[in-house]
């Protein structure tokens, strides 16, 4: 809740303080520069990533080979113990 007025107050500020309209459009223009390339970067990277076969990001999953199960539920045989992934010692 304080995120906004936070924001607003500091962009007022910043603004304020500018001796000249060119500063501010300077500033703007930048920023929405920067706001651009990397909605652009981020989002061929999305692509990329989505694009990519799933053995490519595989090293990721292989950490958790649990991540496909359902939740666990609270069972006293411990059969859906997250630790265990369905393998008994």
């Amino acid at each position: 809740m304080t995120i906004a007025p936070l924001t607003f107050c500091t962009v007022v500020v910043g603004i304020g303080s500018m001796k000249s309209m060119k500063a501010v459009g300077k500033a703007g223009g930048l920023a929405l520069l920067y706001f651009e390339i990397g909605h652009v970067v981020f989002g061929i990277v999305g692509i990329i990533m989505k694009a990519a076969p799933i053995g490519a990001f595989g090293a990721i999953l292989e950490a958790c080979p649990c991540w496909h199960r359902r939740p666990p539920s609270v069972s006293s045989t411990g059969e859906d113990d997250p630790t265990s992934c369905g393998t008994t010692i």
